[in-house]
């Protein structure tokens, strides 16, 4: 009988059956050699790339050809929750539980943070709703919302509703869910029409079935999202699961921070030396594992995989005697029992399995793989890739129609900035501007290159505040087209009565994080006179310690407001990246996710003298930047530690990742025995961020393509080759400017490539007239003289440097005034790049001299094209006097 070949489909006879055939060339060559020359030419013909786009969370590609991942690309997304960070129940403030629930915090059963509001049943109408002062969440009913949260309870139903704040009526309620013993999400959206005439509203979970007193339930979580109408509609169509993914909690407003994307290896299975163990074992190798006959009945070890729900994989392993099955995550449903045979196994809805390898008596299993799909492959240790993006943000506008991009050009990564983030505090040169009754307003600028009303302002306590204009009351602000921008604050916020102008420098206090006050108390009296206190303002709006002296560092305690806003003209920034990914021929796993911390070192410490540890509640000083979910890996100076998941802390030169220990900030903690611990070593380590609420919106999507054939993958290589050649020689070169003084140059060799002083970047400039200073006016300082400019780079008409070479300048000089100044005039010296202020160089609560001589120095980074300036605030009018100075120095 004749057939064909498996891979090109060639027709062969078959010999003894079809050896007296009558031999046709078009059947036996001809069609054969056609089809060589298509499998040949669709592998050197110029393909169109295989497109790769990922999700967030874990997914499968399948892709034609290994490949390098190229042309990543990454689009940013800014959640804004309107209801700042009260959703997130830390206390219960405004909580309550209207007439038929008592409301209570719940410290044992939470999703966010520290606790949950936990409501008893004690009669009709029971909820869990926020009274929030002042008429509740101001909205505009000409938009579409969605709210959100997480509930749990015994309760008949549960759902969530916009509750208008002005006539007591649900406004819109949602879809109801039976609650159970795990957190549920319940949502409700609401549009312009249900919300007419609506200009407020309370978030609330109510009861739509009347439940029986003494029966609980508890929400946490709650967010409020304005959405487009496009995703108003989508909504119709999904499923709560979708509604968590795509709306989840944040505090306050958040962009996509540090995304990374993960491509776990053909092999799914880490080395033997990774997993839990319950007794004493023998790993062979990384993947052979032995169990002696003398080990009790019962021993085991497994390991937890994350895996795609309703997916197979196959399970294929070589032994002796001892069995493998696969669990869910809990270790308690078998999802493939125990046996000695390779297998295809679904995965079901679990999205974590563990694996189990056992046995009776003694035995080996080698070569434990689990691979996607329903056939086996051949062996292969485990061997992950991943690119991450560390201190990378990536914003959007509300609508998402505007957005940061990430993406790759040249074999270097870089990030199309459409928005900038400005942290709010008291080194801003703020200047009074006037109030009304109960609030005042204060302003800094220019905000260079910014579009008007574009900003999003989240306050300290989480509150988010958008633009109004003009400024009727505090918690507003306002971003104009001269780049200045406005922010009004409530006498109860800063303690400054109505009858009060505060200085420059009280305003950078409560900047800072301080409250005035008239009066030694409590802090609530408003200063209108006489002896001024400055109170800690806590985050939970409480007042802490004070101190009659004017603060002019931060209270560290107190987040600073931050602002947010649209550039007119993007920026572009080449940004730092760690690793690669390359995808295997086939079905590939793939993680894409946000909130990464690579290389941190680690904080070591021995508690009881024996281990070695972070992250332990029992001594802050251990603690990393956050909590951790998951750890990447462990450094000892700079090369990749040895890491296990047993449960039994051993004594070894492995670190142990401890999940059940109740000192762990966080799920895991490392643990290395004091006998391998190196005191003179530096330990650093990777990990995904626990809480990520409080870091980072989730990536949305992550585009990308991958070469279709031979010669597109051999293209692709050959360019990277291209791309790294350039990018190591530029180092080389730089390496051997640093360190081999005997290359080209004799003697040391500078950052600038040479010995010469002319070289250098060099601005020695004096003022020649005085110079006349309105009081709590950013000015400045003119600089009419210039003494030295290397490189020609100081504008003597602007008084303006303007930077040609990127590095660290020293700045340094000495603001003169004449005399008269009186006694106790408070001045702050700025540097301003590129328009806006940069960084304070002085802050002077005055002296009793009547002409005081200022010096100032300080060192900052620029970037090539940069203008820098001196600008000055004085709290009463003053003269600069003449033999005022100014140093500008590139030192790296």
């Amino acid at each position: 009988m004749p057939s064909t070949t498996t891979n090109l489909g060639f027709y062969k006879k078959n010999p003894s059956t079809d050896g007296n055939d009558t031999f046709d060339i078009n059947t036996m060559l001809n069609d054969n050699w056609d089809k060589v020359d298509a499998q040949l030419g669709a592998q050197f013909a110029d393909a169109a790339p295989t497109p790769v786009n990922l999700v967030n969370g874990l997914q499968v590609v399948d892709v034609p050809q290994t490949a390098p991942l190229e042309n990543l690309r990454i689009t940013g997304r800014t959640l804004v929750n309107l209801l700042g960070r009260d959703g997130n129940i830390g206390e219960l403030g405004t909580w309550i539980g209207a007439s038929g629930s008592s409301v209570t915090l719940d410290t044992t059963e939470y999703k966010y943070g520290s606790a949950s509001a936990k409501a008893t049943v004690v009669g009709a109408n029971a909820q869990i709703r926020n009274n929030k002062g002042g008429g509740g969440y101001p909205i505009d009913n000409t938009k579409y919302y969605i709210l959100v949260a997480e509930v749990i309870g015994n309760v008949p139903a549960l759902a969530m509703s916009f509750e208008n704040a002005v006539g007591g009526i649900g406004a819109s309620t949602g879809t109801s869910v039976v609650p159970n013993s795990i957190f549920q999400t319940i949502y409700v959206t609401a549009n312009p029409a249900q919300l007419s005439g609506v200009t407020a509203f309370y978030p609330a979970v109510v009861t739509p079935i009347t439940p029986t007193n003494g029966q609980t339930f508890s929400a946490d979580g709650f967010r409020m999202y304005q959405i487009t109408q496009a995703e108003y509609t989508a909504i119709g169509s999904m499923t709560a699961a979708q509604i968590a993914m795509k709306y989840p909690y944040v505090d306050d407003a958040k962009h996509v921070s540090s995304p990374y994307v993960i491509k776990y290896g053909e092999n799914l299975l880490p080395p033997f030396n990774e997993w839990t163990v319950n007794s004493t074992t023998i790993v062979v190798s990384p993947y052979v594992y032995s169990q002696p006959a003398t080990i009790p009945s019962g021993a085991w070890l497994n390991v937890n995989i994350p895996v795609i729900p309703n997916k197979d994989y196959f399970l294929s392993f070589t032994t002796t005697g001892l069995t493998v099955a696969v669990f869910d995550s809990t270790a308690s449903t078998a999802i493939s029992a125990y046996s000695t045979n390779e297998r295809t196994f679904n995965t079901g809805n679990n999205s974590s399995i563990c694996v189990f390898v056992n046995g009776y008596g003694s035995g080996t299993v080698s070569n434990l793989m689990l691979n996607l799909g329903s056939t086996a492959k051949p062996f292969k240790p485990r061997n992950d890739d991943m690119l991450a993006f560390p201190n990378v943000q990536l914003a959007s506008s509300v609508d998402g129609k505007v957005y940061d991009t990430l993406f790759k050009r040249e074999g270097k990564y870089f990030v199309e900035k459409r928005f900038k983030d400005v942290v709010l505090d008291g080194s801003l040169p703020w200047i009074y501007g006037g109030g009304g009754t109960g609030w005042k307003y204060v302003s800094f600028g220019a905000l260079s290159n910014s579009i008007p009303s574009s900003q999003r302002l989240v306050k300290y306590d989480g509150k988010i505040i958008g633009e109004t204009a003009p400024l009727t009351a505090g918690d507003q602000s306002d971003l104009q087209s001269n780049g200045f921008f406005y922010i009004s604050i409530s006498s109860t916020d800063s303690g400054w009565g109505d009858s009060y102008t505060p200085t420059p420098q009280e305003i950078q206090a409560y900047f800072y994080g301080w409250k005035m006050s008239g009066n030694i108390t409590d802090g609530t009296t408003p200063y209108t006179s006489g002896t001024k206190y400055w109170y800690v303002r806590n985050p939970n709006g409480t007042l802490g310690g004070w101190t009659p002296n004017l603060p002019t560092v931060r209270n560290s305690i107190l987040p600073f407001y931050k602002l947010t806003y649209q550039l007119v003209t993007p920026t572009f920034e080449e940004i730092q990246i760690d690793g690669s990914i390359s995808l295997h021929e086939g079905l590939n796993q793939i993680e894409v996710g946000q909130g990464i911390e690579l290389r941190e070192k680690m904080p070591l410490n021995s508690i009881d003298g024996i281990y070695f540890t972070v992250n332990d509640t029992r001594d802050t000083a251990t603690y990393l930047k956050s909590p951790i979910s998951k750890i990447i890996n462990i450094f000892k100076n700079g090369k990749i530690e040895s890491q296990s998941n047993r449960n039994l802390i051993a004594v070894d030169s492995t670190w142990t990742l401890n999940y059940s220990d109740v000192v762990t900030r966080g799920i895991v903690k490392p643990v290395l025995h004091k006998s391998a611990f190196d005191p003179t070593a530096t330990y650093e380590v990777s990990y995904i961020v626990l809480d990520q609420y409080l870091l980072s919106t989730p990536v949305q999507a992550v585009t990308g393509q991958v070469a279709s054939n031979l010669k597109t993958v051999v293209d692709v290589l050959c360019t990277n080759q291209a791309d790294i050649e350039a990018r190591v020689s530029a180092n080389e070169i730089v390496a051997r400017r640093t360190y081999d003084i005997q290359w080209q140059f004799g003697g040391v060799i500078n950052p600038w490539g040479d010995n010469t002083y002319a070289s250098r970047s060099r601005l020695a400039a004096i003022n020649t007239v005085t110079q006349n200073i309105s009081a709590g006016v950013a000015t400045k300082v003119l600089y009419q003289n210039e003494n030295l400019d290397n490189l020609s780079e100081y504008d003597t008409g602007l008084s303006r440097f303007t930077v040609k070479n990127s590095g660290t300048y020293l700045i340094s000089g000495t603001l003169n005034f004449s005399p008269g100044m009186g006694a106790g005039v408070g001045c702050t010296i700025f540097v301003y790049a590129n328009g806006a202020a940069y960084k304070t160089l002085r802050a002077d609560n005055g002296s009793s001299n009547s002409a005081p001589m200022l010096n100032f120095v300080t060192q900052v980074n620029f970037a090539t094209g940069s203008y820098v300036e001196v600008y000055v605030v004085t709290s009463s009018a003053t003269v600069v006097a003449t033999n005022t100075t100014l140093d500008i120095t590139q030192i790296a």
